[in-house]
């Protein structure tokens, strides 16, 4: 049985080279699908999906997974965690930072909470113990607060 509240997750992506155009159109083209980030790094995609339970999020993994040009997915499921409101203008820059801690993960994200250009914060499991993303509409902005503080 569905839940009636919707969760958020996170798919990381790992795209074919020459085959990025074609899988952001196919991935817009999701329902599910609340927001996306080419990213620089290990991966080349991040995407928030939305879903009522885990086979709804285990259907939309797997049709990403199938889609022509996706070599790896990584599939997060935040447990604890904060968004703030916040809104993307086209020239603003995002961040997003995949975390491992060895202090606790519930204080590292109450601390991430009062970073002023830190806009989410979650606690996942796996590789990471934390994912963040930070805006700003400067880049300058976003690399003193991933750097220094």
């Amino acid at each position: 049985m569905s839940s009636l509240l919707k969760s958020s997750s996170y798919i990381l992506a790992v795209i074919e080279r020459g085959k990025i155009a074609d899988v952001v159109k196919a991935v817009k083209e999701f329902d599910q699908v609340e927001e996306g980030a080419l990213l620089i790094g290990r991966f080349d995609l991040l995407v928030r999906v939305e879903h009522y339970d885990r086979s709804d999020l285990y259907r939309t993994v797997s049709q990403i997974r199938a889609m022509p040009g996706i070599r790896v997915t990584s599939t997060h499921i935040p447990f604890e965690g904060f968004t703030k409101d916040y809104v993307v203008n086209e020239n603003d820059a995002l961040a997003i930072t995949l975390l491992r801690t060895d202090s606790s993960p519930s204080t590292v994200l109450a601390q991430l909470k009062n970073l002023r250009h830190v806009v989410e914060g979650h606690i996942i499991a796996g590789d990471w113990d934390l994912l963040a993303i930070l805006h700003s509409n400067r880049v300058e902005e976003i690399l003193e607060t991933a750097v220094n503080q």
